[in-house]
Protein backbone atom coordinates (compact mmCIF):
# COMPACT_ATOMS: atom_id res chain seq x y z
CA UNK A 1 0.00 0.00 0.00
CA UNK A 2 3.05 2.50 0.48
CA UNK A 3 4.32 1.80 -2.79
CA UNK A 4 7.24 -0.35 -1.83
CA UNK A 5 8.69 -3.28 -3.89
CA UNK A 6 10.05 -6.38 -2.33
CA UNK A 7 13.69 -6.09 -1.12
CA UNK A 8 13.39 -2.13 -1.32
CA UNK A 9 16.30 -0.83 0.46
CA UNK A 10 15.82 2.26 0.69
CA UNK A 11 12.73 4.96 0.57
CA UNK A 12 12.09 6.85 -3.16
CA UNK A 13 12.27 10.25 -1.44
CA UNK A 14 16.22 9.13 0.10
CA UNK A 15 16.76 7.88 -3.42
CA UNK A 16 15.88 11.40 -4.62
CA UNK A 17 18.11 12.93 -1.72
CA UNK A 18 21.21 10.82 -2.86
CA UNK A 19 20.47 11.97 -6.69
CA UNK A 20 20.39 15.36 -5.80
CA UNK A 21 24.27 14.99 -4.02
CA UNK A 22 25.04 13.14 -6.40
CA UNK A 23 24.85 16.01 -9.33
CA UNK A 24 27.43 17.81 -7.48
CA UNK A 25 29.40 15.05 -5.20
CA UNK A 26 31.04 11.93 -6.11
CA UNK A 27 29.09 8.77 -5.72
CA UNK A 28 30.95 7.96 -2.50
CA UNK A 29 30.68 11.14 -1.19
CA UNK A 30 26.89 11.74 -2.11
CA UNK A 31 26.42 8.42 0.19
CA UNK A 32 28.47 9.60 3.12
CA UNK A 33 26.52 13.34 3.06
CA UNK A 34 23.17 11.40 3.58
CA UNK A 35 24.48 8.94 5.97
CA UNK A 36 25.38 11.94 7.70
CA UNK A 37 21.96 13.59 7.54
CA UNK A 38 20.16 10.23 8.72
CA UNK A 39 22.01 8.66 11.55
CA UNK A 40 22.31 4.44 11.54
CA UNK A 41 22.55 4.07 7.43
CA UNK A 42 24.91 3.22 5.23
CA UNK A 43 24.93 3.98 1.56
CA UNK A 44 27.88 2.88 -0.43
CA UNK A 45 29.18 4.85 -3.43
CA UNK A 46 28.09 1.40 -6.06
CA UNK A 47 24.56 2.46 -4.09
CA UNK A 48 24.66 5.91 -5.04
CA UNK A 49 25.38 4.95 -9.00
CA UNK A 50 23.05 1.48 -9.17
CA UNK A 51 20.50 4.37 -8.13
CA UNK A 52 21.10 6.41 -11.50
CA UNK A 53 21.66 3.67 -13.25
CA UNK A 54 18.05 2.96 -12.85
CA UNK A 55 16.67 6.58 -12.99
CA UNK A 56 18.23 6.51 -16.72
CA UNK A 57 18.51 10.44 -16.96
CA UNK A 58 19.17 10.23 -19.93
CA UNK A 59 16.38 9.04 -21.65
CA UNK A 60 13.70 11.65 -19.33
CA UNK A 61 12.53 13.95 -21.78
CA UNK A 62 11.61 17.27 -20.31
CA UNK A 63 8.88 18.69 -23.16
CA UNK A 64 7.14 21.52 -22.28
CA UNK A 65 4.47 22.89 -24.64
CA UNK A 66 3.59 26.28 -24.05
CA UNK A 67 -0.10 27.03 -24.35
CA UNK A 68 0.97 30.30 -26.23
CA UNK A 69 4.42 30.21 -28.27
CA UNK A 70 7.29 32.99 -27.85
CA UNK A 71 8.10 35.69 -30.02
CA UNK A 72 11.75 36.34 -30.15
CA UNK A 73 13.02 38.74 -33.06
CA UNK A 74 16.65 36.90 -32.69
CA UNK A 75 17.36 33.68 -31.35
CA UNK A 76 20.84 32.65 -30.24
CA UNK A 77 22.03 28.64 -30.10
CA UNK A 78 25.34 28.01 -28.60
CA UNK A 79 27.32 25.25 -28.41
CA UNK A 80 30.72 23.54 -26.84
CA UNK A 81 31.94 19.99 -25.70
CA UNK A 82 33.71 19.17 -22.35
CA UNK A 83 36.41 17.06 -23.07
CA UNK A 84 35.53 13.54 -20.48
CA UNK A 85 38.66 11.22 -19.60
CA UNK A 86 37.47 7.69 -20.25
CA UNK A 87 37.71 5.66 -17.27
CA UNK A 88 39.80 2.19 -19.06
CA UNK A 89 43.42 3.53 -19.22
CA UNK A 90 44.76 3.37 -22.60
CA UNK A 91 40.98 4.93 -24.04
CA UNK A 92 41.03 8.16 -25.37
CA UNK A 93 39.14 10.76 -23.53
CA UNK A 94 35.38 11.89 -25.42
CA UNK A 95 33.56 14.72 -25.82
CA UNK A 96 29.86 15.55 -23.93
CA UNK A 97 28.58 18.16 -25.93
CA UNK A 98 26.50 20.82 -24.97
CA UNK A 99 23.68 23.17 -26.43
CA UNK A 100 21.51 26.25 -24.90
CA UNK A 101 19.19 28.45 -26.56
CA UNK A 102 18.03 31.52 -25.38
CA UNK A 103 16.81 35.36 -26.52
CA UNK A 104 19.68 37.16 -25.53
CA UNK A 105 21.09 38.87 -21.82
CA UNK A 106 20.41 41.49 -19.77
CA UNK A 107 22.42 42.54 -17.12
CA UNK A 108 21.76 41.87 -13.21
CA UNK A 109 25.46 43.11 -11.68
CA UNK A 110 28.06 45.26 -12.56
CA UNK A 111 29.71 42.48 -14.69
CA UNK A 112 27.27 39.86 -14.77
CA UNK A 113 24.75 39.08 -17.14
CA UNK A 114 21.58 36.60 -17.26
CA UNK A 115 20.56 34.72 -20.17
CA UNK A 116 16.70 35.41 -21.41
CA UNK A 117 14.69 31.67 -21.48
CA UNK A 118 17.53 29.59 -21.70
CA UNK A 119 17.27 25.73 -22.59
CA UNK A 120 20.61 23.36 -22.12
CA UNK A 121 20.61 20.60 -23.93
CA UNK A 122 23.27 17.58 -23.77
CA UNK A 123 24.66 14.97 -26.03
CA UNK A 124 26.58 12.19 -25.87
CA UNK A 125 29.54 10.99 -28.37
CA UNK A 126 28.63 10.33 -31.83
CA UNK A 127 25.33 11.62 -31.76
CA UNK A 128 24.58 12.37 -35.43
CA UNK A 129 24.51 16.05 -36.05
CA UNK A 130 21.06 15.15 -38.00
CA UNK A 131 19.64 14.04 -34.65
CA UNK A 132 21.40 17.28 -32.40
CA UNK A 133 19.82 19.32 -34.41
CA UNK A 134 16.51 17.71 -35.36
CA UNK A 135 16.06 18.11 -31.45
CA UNK A 136 16.68 21.44 -31.12
CA UNK A 137 14.30 22.50 -34.15
CA UNK A 138 12.02 20.28 -32.21
CA UNK A 139 12.24 22.61 -29.48
CA UNK A 140 12.49 25.84 -31.18
CA UNK A 141 9.02 24.94 -33.22
CA UNK A 142 7.25 24.02 -30.05
CA UNK A 143 8.76 26.84 -28.28
CA UNK A 144 8.10 30.01 -30.83
CA UNK A 145 6.49 31.72 -33.58
CA UNK A 146 9.24 30.92 -36.11
CA UNK A 147 7.43 33.12 -38.41
CA UNK A 148 8.27 36.16 -36.05
CA UNK A 149 11.85 35.38 -35.67
CA UNK A 150 14.36 37.61 -37.77
CA UNK A 151 17.50 36.13 -37.10
CA UNK A 152 18.84 32.69 -35.46
CA UNK A 153 22.46 32.59 -34.86
CA UNK A 154 24.54 29.25 -33.80
CA UNK A 155 27.88 29.85 -32.13
CA UNK A 156 30.70 27.85 -31.52
CA UNK A 157 34.42 27.09 -31.82
CA UNK A 158 33.78 25.53 -35.52
CA UNK A 159 33.75 21.86 -35.31
CA UNK A 160 31.84 20.27 -37.98
CA UNK A 161 28.97 18.87 -35.80
CA UNK A 162 28.03 22.71 -34.62
CA UNK A 163 28.52 24.57 -38.07
CA UNK A 164 25.77 21.48 -39.23
CA UNK A 165 23.14 23.47 -37.24
CA UNK A 166 22.96 25.89 -39.82
CA UNK A 167 22.67 23.51 -42.78
CA UNK A 168 19.52 21.18 -40.26
CA UNK A 169 18.13 24.80 -38.87
CA UNK A 170 16.17 27.07 -41.84
CA UNK A 171 17.73 30.01 -41.89
CA UNK A 172 20.23 29.83 -39.07
CA UNK A 173 23.35 31.32 -39.71
CA UNK A 174 26.94 30.43 -38.05
CA UNK A 175 28.76 32.18 -36.42
CA UNK A 176 32.63 31.84 -34.71
CA UNK A 177 32.84 32.05 -31.42
CA UNK A 178 34.73 34.96 -29.96
CA UNK A 179 36.63 33.62 -27.82
CA UNK A 180 38.01 30.71 -29.44
CA UNK A 181 38.78 33.56 -32.55
CA UNK A 182 40.82 35.82 -29.93
CA UNK A 183 42.42 32.42 -28.65
CA UNK A 184 43.82 32.06 -31.78
CA UNK A 185 45.58 35.35 -33.09
CA UNK A 186 47.41 35.09 -28.98
CA UNK A 187 48.17 31.57 -30.14
CA UNK A 188 49.93 32.98 -33.57
CA UNK A 189 51.16 36.19 -32.30
CA UNK A 190 52.04 35.11 -28.60
CA UNK A 191 53.13 38.33 -26.73
CA UNK A 192 53.92 41.08 -29.68
CA UNK A 193 50.91 43.39 -29.18
CA UNK A 194 51.41 45.29 -32.77
CA UNK A 195 50.97 41.73 -34.30
CA UNK A 196 48.09 40.95 -32.39
CA UNK A 197 46.46 44.54 -33.53
CA UNK A 198 47.22 44.18 -36.80
CA UNK A 199 45.90 40.36 -37.25
CA UNK A 200 42.84 41.56 -34.92
CA UNK A 201 42.24 44.65 -37.98
CA UNK A 202 42.53 42.21 -41.17
CA UNK A 203 40.54 40.22 -39.75
CA UNK A 204 37.45 42.60 -38.41
CA UNK A 205 37.63 44.49 -41.67
CA UNK A 206 37.06 41.45 -43.97
CA UNK A 207 40.70 41.30 -45.42
CA UNK A 208 41.22 37.35 -45.70
CA UNK A 209 44.27 38.41 -47.89
CA UNK A 210 46.35 40.90 -45.38
CA UNK A 211 45.17 38.10 -42.88
CA UNK A 212 47.06 35.38 -44.70
CA UNK A 213 50.14 37.97 -45.05
CA UNK A 214 50.91 38.69 -41.72
CA UNK A 215 50.27 35.18 -40.69
CA UNK A 216 52.79 33.39 -43.47
CA UNK A 217 55.35 36.46 -42.23
CA UNK A 218 55.00 35.36 -38.88
CA UNK A 219 55.53 31.67 -40.00
CA UNK A 220 58.65 31.97 -41.58
CA UNK A 221 59.96 34.44 -38.83
CA UNK A 222 59.62 31.30 -36.64
CA UNK A 223 62.83 29.66 -34.74
CA UNK A 224 61.15 26.41 -34.65
CA UNK A 225 59.65 24.22 -36.10
CA UNK A 226 57.02 23.85 -33.40
CA UNK A 227 56.41 27.56 -33.31
CA UNK A 228 56.05 27.13 -37.56
CA UNK A 229 53.77 24.65 -37.10
CA UNK A 230 51.74 26.51 -34.55
CA UNK A 231 51.09 29.58 -36.40
CA UNK A 232 50.38 27.29 -39.39
CA UNK A 233 47.61 25.24 -37.34
CA UNK A 234 46.09 28.71 -36.88
CA UNK A 235 46.29 29.68 -40.44
CA UNK A 236 44.35 26.76 -41.35
CA UNK A 237 41.85 27.18 -38.62
CA UNK A 238 41.00 30.66 -39.58
CA UNK A 239 40.61 30.35 -43.30
CA UNK A 240 38.20 27.25 -42.58
CA UNK A 241 36.16 29.71 -40.35
CA UNK A 242 36.31 32.29 -42.60
CA UNK A 243 32.20 32.19 -43.38
CA UNK A 244 31.81 32.54 -39.84
CA UNK A 245 34.17 35.22 -39.18
CA UNK A 246 32.21 36.90 -42.38
CA UNK A 247 28.91 36.54 -40.68
CA UNK A 248 30.27 37.88 -36.72
CA UNK A 249 31.73 40.94 -38.68
CA UNK A 250 28.00 41.31 -40.71
CA UNK A 251 26.00 41.01 -37.67
CA UNK A 252 28.24 42.19 -35.14
CA UNK A 253 25.42 44.96 -33.82
CA UNK A 254 22.98 42.28 -33.18
CA UNK A 255 25.37 39.59 -31.58
CA UNK A 256 26.07 39.71 -27.67
CA UNK A 257 28.40 37.24 -27.34
CA UNK A 258 29.09 33.99 -26.62
CA UNK A 259 29.83 32.36 -24.06
CA UNK A 260 29.53 28.56 -24.45
CA UNK A 261 33.14 28.37 -22.78
CA UNK A 262 31.91 29.37 -19.62
CA UNK A 263 28.59 27.17 -19.53
CA UNK A 264 30.40 23.85 -20.04
CA UNK A 265 32.39 24.94 -17.37
CA UNK A 266 29.59 25.41 -14.80
CA UNK A 267 26.93 22.63 -16.52
CA UNK A 268 29.57 20.12 -17.14
CA UNK A 269 32.94 20.19 -16.34
CA UNK A 270 32.44 20.85 -12.57
CA UNK A 271 31.71 17.57 -11.75
CA UNK A 272 32.77 15.47 -14.47
CA UNK A 273 36.16 17.07 -16.25
CA UNK A 274 38.19 19.30 -13.45
CA UNK A 275 38.83 16.40 -11.15
CA UNK A 276 40.92 13.46 -11.89
CA UNK A 277 38.15 11.27 -12.13
CA UNK A 278 36.91 8.95 -15.57
CA UNK A 279 33.89 7.92 -16.61
CA UNK A 280 32.19 5.64 -18.84
CA UNK A 281 29.94 6.46 -22.07
CA UNK A 282 27.48 5.82 -20.18
CA UNK A 283 28.07 7.09 -16.94
CA UNK A 284 29.12 10.49 -18.59
CA UNK A 285 25.95 10.79 -20.55
CA UNK A 286 23.91 9.90 -17.60
CA UNK A 287 25.71 12.62 -15.35
CA UNK A 288 25.40 15.70 -18.02
CA UNK A 289 21.65 14.88 -17.98
CA UNK A 290 21.18 15.08 -14.55
CA UNK A 291 23.02 18.51 -14.64
CA UNK A 292 21.47 19.90 -17.69
CA UNK A 293 17.73 18.97 -15.59
CA UNK A 294 18.64 20.45 -12.71
CA UNK A 295 19.83 23.42 -14.61
CA UNK A 296 16.66 23.24 -16.91
CA UNK A 297 14.33 23.53 -13.41
CA UNK A 298 13.57 19.68 -12.91
CA UNK A 299 13.66 17.82 -9.88
CA UNK A 300 14.54 14.58 -9.16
Amino acid sequence: MAGYTPHQRLDNLLEADLLKEAVDKLYAKAGKSIEEQAQGISVSGQTVLNIVRRFNPEKIELKEEPLIKREARIIYIEADEDHVAHREKGVNAFDQRLIYVHEGRVQVGKDRYELIGKKYFTFPPGTKPETIWSNIYDFLDATYDLEKTEHIFISGDGVPWIKAGATYIYGAKYVLDGYHLRRAVFKAAGADDDTREALFKAIFSGKRGEMNRLLTALKEEANSESRKGAILDVQKYLNNQWPGILAMRRYRNLLVGCSAEGHVIHVLSARMSSRPMGWSYLGANQMAHLRVNRENGANP
